[in-house]
């Protein structure tokens, strides 16, 4: 599957597909031309196979219909009238990944009764019959799986908003509270593990919190709540007051119960939501079945904006796209559609694609949505002192700094950088929506504490910061990048066959203006971007870097620190730190620090640099820098080709340039290494030039192109083309002994 989809992302193939084989204990549901494209809108039947089903569904790769996996066996049956194909160790379904809605994100058993009427609607069949006994048994068993699945997804939407909007003392305690709580619904059946995780992983992440801390505070909640299980209540739940798992269910030992209602006293309505046809006499009960109708309406009006000639709407409450079909499955087609036309009637809550903006710490006209709504963390007013535990693991990064930049005599370049580095992490913070030019690559052994210290930073933003990978970097789908101001990419190397990555990895640390937002099955958005990067590896090769690149603050870190250290940084972070850090990098003096300061050169940043060399730069390298057995001197373009083929030979570099390729390339890298003075650039270390050789005693001339390095030329009184001569002539011997062997540091070597 890992093969398949990096085969995907690379854009050798159209698409994946999900093969169904004999014993496999899989049926696939195919339900072909199910929705309108223009209005979102599902047919009755395939509704209704979504609803019976209650397993993973997602919409097909047209927009028209849905595919529905389910675990059973069963005879392959269809009906290309009906539109609807059930199969079962054959076909394959081509895989979208666009799930279709909540209730379909775990693949469930199909009950028999199901099957049967799956079967009576394709091949227009009665169901076998069964005594009235079974059938009340049968239909007992499929209300209660379905009243099961739906009271677990409505507690499991309400823990994920509690966690979404957990504030940033509270996040693990309310993240572990809904994991216990949710756990102890798993035996009902309505819930599995896996989606319990999934669900509350995407919605803490939301929050802000890591990876590692998720899964920790997810695994203690968890285990403990499977060991004591809870039954469902035996009365109904209103659906305008979710039960609050966080609250109620960590007091197990009082046995409190969520806020029920009694079912008698719900409106009846279809499973949609939309009111069903009363008999007469009923009015009061239909009355109130109305008002709670135009409550969801309104709530929907309230929450949602349509965003013009697409198929999807904002949502101001999640703060995140929704499209229109899901939203159908979601919150009732009768609702939806009621929501639809008042928007047509009113003309009112609608954005246009264009309107919808992301642009922090700017007040935008009336009529754009600004999709930055502001930064959850507080700052927490403290005395220096109490972040020493930040400012050491910064210095303990920082410390194998060495070398590569223009300091005064006496100073630490470790403090230098640390100084660039704080100012870096501030700036965007104390004026918020700055997008930095630069980015920052801490790369060194695992355990030094990279990750620590910069979740730390993410978790500053909130939901704005966002820890991506190799996968989205590559992804030619964008949207993680949407509505973000702080990125950690997590070992994202450019591999030797990935250096096409190199352009986008620059964009993204670099573009200022609109970057386009590609999301699958949507509209691409033009969306400002004030992203600030921090790439982090255990590679010793994280990034590739150019020769005069400005863009990257490289750090290689030294091996781990005292246990002591990252303990004290992670009790800091437990005990209002977040509040803290953000204080004391508010309050930071930044100076004249900008979004376009240009980074220090460290060593380790020149060390990328040199490994991103082609072989003629780095045979240019060593001989200048007299790593060869071969003098600097005057030669012919000729005679040094021949000395970097032999060299090649030696380095194991298979295909060396041709002639042309190698002179253009020493060119650039000679003409690139140049310092800026006051006056201007330093010529480059080797000029590549025609001259007159001339020879003094025949007195013959040709005509030869020539290296000649920097600082030398013809003596007094003599001639270039004679002085040249001569020194191309007595050069071929050192290349000869050079080709042969020679003496050079490199044949030392062990």
């Amino acid at each position: 599957m890992r093969q398949a989809i990096e085969a995907l992302a690379h854009g050798r193939w159209d698409g994946l597909g999900f093969a169904f084989l004999p014993g496999d204990g899989l049926i696939g549901i195919d339900v072909d031309k199910a929705i309108d494209p223009s209005t979102g809108e599902i047919a009755e039947h395939c509704v209704a196979i979504i609803d019976r089903c209650g397993s993973y569904t997602e919409l097909s790769p047209s927009g028209t219909g849905v595919h529905v996996i389910v675990r059973g066996e069963t005879e392959t049956f269809k009906d290309n009238d009906v539109g609807v194909e059930v199969f079962c160790g054959r076909q394959f379904f081509t895989v979208t990944g666009d799930v279709h809605g909540w209730s379909g994100r775990d693949v469930e058993p199909i009950a028999d009764d199901t099957l049967a009427w799956l079967r009576e609607m394709v091949k227009g069949k009665p169901t076998p019959s069964v005594s009235a006994d079974v059938q009340r048994t049968l239909q007992a068993s499929a209300d209660a799986d379905r009243r099961a699945r739906r009271y677990c997804m409505t507690a499991l939407e309400s823990a994920v908003q509690r966690v979404r909007n957990a504030g940033s003392g509270r996040r693990n305690n309310t993240l572990n509270a809904e994991s216990y709580g949710l756990a102890q619904l798993v035996g009902t059946g309505g819930i599995s593990e896996t989606t319990i995780r999934a669900a509350l992983s995407d919605a803490a992440r939301a929050c802000g919190l890591a990876d590692a801390e998720i899964e920790a505070t997810m695994d203690s909640g968890i285990r403990a709540g499977l060991t004591e299980p809870r039954r469902l209540p035996e009365r109904e739940w209103h659906p305008s007051r979710p039960p609050s798992w966080g609250e109620s269910l960590t007091a197990a030992a009082t046995d409190a119960e969520p806020p029920w209602v009694a079912a008698s006293s719900l409106p009846p309505s279809t499973e949609e939501g939309a009111p069903r046809a009363r008999p007469r006499g009923e009015g009061q009960a239909s009355a109130e079945q109305d008002d709670a109708f135009g409550m969801r309406v309104d709530g929907l009006a309230a929450r949602f904006f349509l965003i013009e000639n697409t198929l999807t709407a904002w949502d101001t409450q999640d703060e995140a796209i929704w499209q229109i079909a899901n939203m159908r499955v979601r919150f009732g087609q009768a609702a939806v559609k009621a929501w639809l036309s008042r928007i047509a009637d009113e003309r009112a809550q609608t954005v246009k694609l264009t309107d919808l903006v992301f642009e922090p710490g700017v007040e935008v006209p009336h009529h754009q949505i600004n999709m930055f709504s502001g930064l959850t963390v507080k700052p927490i007013k403290c005395d220096p002192s109490e972040v020493a535990p930040m400012l050491d693991l910064l210095r303990h990064l920082c410390s194998q700094t060495v070398g590569g930049a223009s300091t005064e005599p006496g100073s630490d370049l470790a403090d230098e950088v640390m100084h660039w580095i704080l100012c870096w992490q501030a700036l965007p913070l104390q004026r918020v929506g700055t997008k930095m030019q630069t980015a920052c690559v801490f790369h060194g052994a695992q355990g030094t504490g990279k990750n620590l210290y910069w979740d730390i930073w993410r978790d500053l933003f909130g939901v704005y910061g966002i820890t991506v990978g190799q996968t989205e970097i590559e992804d030619k789908f964008n949207g993680w990048i949407s509505r973000k101001l702080a990125i950690i990419g997590d070992e994202v190397v450019s591999r030797q066959e990935m250096y096409h990555n190199k352009n986008r990895l620059k964009s993204v640390v670099t573009q200022e203006k609109k970057f386009p937002i590609r999301g699958m099955q949507q509209e691409t958005r033009w969306e400002s971007n004030h992203a600030n990067v921090v790439f982090l590896s255990n590679e010793a090769q994280p990034l590739a870097l150019e020769e005069r690149d400005r863009r990257y603050l490289v750090i290689y870190t030294p091996l781990e620190g005292d246990e002591t250290l990252y303990q004290r940084v992670r009790d800091f972070r437990d005990n209002d730190g977040l509040g803290k850090w953000l204080h004391y990098l508010m309050t930071y003096t930044v100076g004249k620090f900008d979004a376009h300061t240009k980074p220090i050169m460290t060593r380790a940043k020149e060390v990328l640099i040199e490994l991103n060399w082609k072989p003629p730069e780095r045979f240019a390298h060593e001989w200048l820098e007299g790593y060869l057995d071969l003098p600097i001197r005057v030669c012919s373009a000729e005679q040094i080709y021949r000395a970097f083929r032999r060299w090649c030979d030696r380095q194991g570099e298979k295909w060396p340039p041709s002639q042309a390729i190698f002179t253009v390339s020493v060119q650039r890298f000679v003409g690139e290494r140049v310092k800026r003075l006051a006056s201007g650039h330093e010529p480059p270390r080797l000029t590549y030039k025609q001259i007159a050789l001339k020879n003094e005693i025949s007195g013959h001339r040709k005509t030869v192109r020539c290296w000649v390095p920097r600082g030398l030329g013809p003596p007094n009184e003599v001639s270039e083309g004679v002085w040249a001569h001569d020194a191309v002539t007595s050069f071929e011997s050192e290349v000869a002994k050079f080709c042969r062997g020679g003496h050079g540091a490199q044949d030392e070597q062990p």
